[in-house]
């Protein structure tokens, strides 16, 4: 008998062995063996692997009920951080259990944008977050999503089953914004734009980040004007000169 179930009837002499069955299986359990009462109690006649033991129960009707144990499976479930940074345990879950969810999610991914003022004014590394968008599966060579915290039920639960131990990785969405610095200062020169190699950006401009990145200071050499006063030189050439020197940029 199982969940209410007849799973059959054999027929043994008193003292002879009963005969071998073939285990009965139910989705998440194993079979522990026929007991003589329900939930594993009372006297074992059938073994996990099916073999029967001698009959020595004599019930007044001659017939007796025997009972499956069935007890349930612990699968597992890992976390893969793809690309972030934190740990999280294996989480179990036994089945059976209701209400269990998957564990919050422990892992973080930042992306970090450094600034090479080229000699400048120094500026402080910017960390920006990006979102966690979820976790992700493969099974059957077909990849799944669940959200973070999802109850362990459903397709999610038969794919745990399936899986025994199922293997989730984080899935890590969009590009994260943040403020370039505002200007930075160098002697004897005025800032130009930031630039990746690629593109320019204005300082205080909105930069999406899409990984670690090194931004490079532009800057523009400044021009001063010197004045030769000739302090009563008749020469004209000499009474009054105006030159224009770049500041040497190395």
């Amino acid at each position: 008998m199982m969940d209410g179930q007849s799973q059959g009837t054999v027929s043994v002499d008193y003292g002879a062995t009963l005969p071998a069955i073939s285990a009965p299986s139910k989705e998440g359990y194993t079979f522990a063996g026929y007991y003589t009462q329900e939930s594993g109690q009372g006297d074992q006649y059938y073994n996990a692997e099916g073999k029967g033991k001698a009959w020595y129960l004599t019930p007044d009707s001659k017939k007796a009920t025997l009972y499956a144990y069935m007890t349930p499976n612990t699968y597992f479930i890992t976390f893969d951080a793809n690309g972030g940074t934190g740990s999280m345990a294996v989480q179990d879950f036994t089945y059976g259990t209701e209400g269990k969810q998957l564990t919050h999610v422990g892992f973080t991914k930042l992306y970090t944008v450094k600034f090479d003022t080229d000699g400048g004014s120094t500026q402080a590394d910017i960390t920006a977050d990006v979102t966690f968008g979820g976790w992700e599966y493969t099974i059957d060579n077909v990849t799944k999503t669940v959200d973070d915290k999802a109850a362990i039920e459903g397709e999610l639960l038969t794919d745990l089953v399936k899986a025994g131990t199922l293997a989730l990785k984080a899935k890590w969405t969009g590009s994260p914004t943040i403020t370039l610095p505002t200007t930075p200062t160098k002697e004897g020169c005025t800032f130009d734009k930031w630039s990746d190699g690629v593109n320019t950006y204005d300082a205080g401009a909105s930069y999406i980040v899409t990984g670690d990145i090194t931004l490079t200071a532009l800057w523009t050499g400044n021009t001063y004007s010197v004045i030769f006063n000739g302090n009563g030189n008749t020469d004209e050439k000499q009474a009054y000169k105006q030159t224009d020197i770049p500041y040497n940029v190395p």
